[in-house]
């Protein structure tokens, strides 16, 4: 059984409503921390957000309130799509699709000196620095991260306060020592960029949120003409929760 943990506050509930009717099936766990409409609450387990951390906005407590269910837990963004379910299996290894681009920050000041890995568009070194919109983590160390996470984003904060992506800077730290893996760009694909790739599973809306808030702007959009194949498979996919939203 998969479990996947999403923070949602009302600003994304469209999204999230989104996401969870693009899944290939009913056979899943659903956590949100944060608030829910009824669509949500009728899917999904819905928990208040934690206390705010020090200096930092409020969701990002939501972080370290991860709970072992299933058996994998997947930390989602709200603004997912799943377009296809071919292969799409889960790993049982701690993965995520790595950082698109590099966070502009030196390493050595997180005491990071190994850089075996390359950012997914960027393709600069890196270290094992993963895109937060998918993060899969088997049960058996989903207690272990999440204690580490709550720790990692204060230490983050002191070194590079206010800074965009700390929460990501926070999840390399706390996966460090843990075993881990890459998975490929097609499952956390992001439509910022102009690609026409083959095969998508996952496809990450950076630009199609803003445009995308409600059932009326998602009936003008499904019809604007696509940009490339990625945009083209994202409406189709549209198209078809659409169709079956009843």
């Amino acid at each position: 059984m998969v479990h996947f943990y999403m923070i949602a506050t009302s600003e994304v509930h469209f999204l999230a409503e989104l996401f969870i009717r693009s899944l290939p099936h009913q056979d899943f766990l659903m956590t949100i921390c944060g608030e829910g409409n009824n669509f949500l609450k009728r899917h999904a387990e819905i928990i208040p957000l934690p206390p705010q951390l020090p200096n930092m906005p409020h969701w990002y407590s939501g972080l370290g309130c991860i709970k072992p269910k299933g058996d994998i837990t997947v930390l989602v963004d709200a603004d997912l799509l799943v377009l296809t379910t071919n292969n799409l299996k889960f790993t049982n290894a701690i993965s995520g699709v790595l950082a698109y681009a590099s966070p502009k920050i030196d390493w050595k000041k997180l005491s990071i000196s190994k850089l075996d890995y390359k950012h997914s568009i960027e393709k600069t070194p890196c270290p094992f620095y993963v895109n937060l919109g998918l993060v899969v983590m088997p049960n058996q160390h989903v207690e272990e991260i999440s204690a580490r996470l709550v720790y990692f984003l204060k230490h983050v904060e002191e070194i590079y306060p206010n800074h965009y992506h700390r929460p990501q800077l926070a999840m390399c730290l706390a996966l460090q020592g843990l075993p881990v893996e890459p998975l490929p760009l097609s499952w956390n694909m992001p439509d910022l960029y102009d690609l026409s790739p083959k095969e998508v599973y996952i496809a990450h809306l950076l630009k199609t949120k803003s445009i995308v808030g409600s059932w009326e702007s998602l009936k003008h959009f499904v019809q604007l003409p696509h940009e490339n194949g990625l945009m083209k498979k994202i409406q189709d996919k549209l198209k078809f929760i659409l169709k079956t939203r009843y």
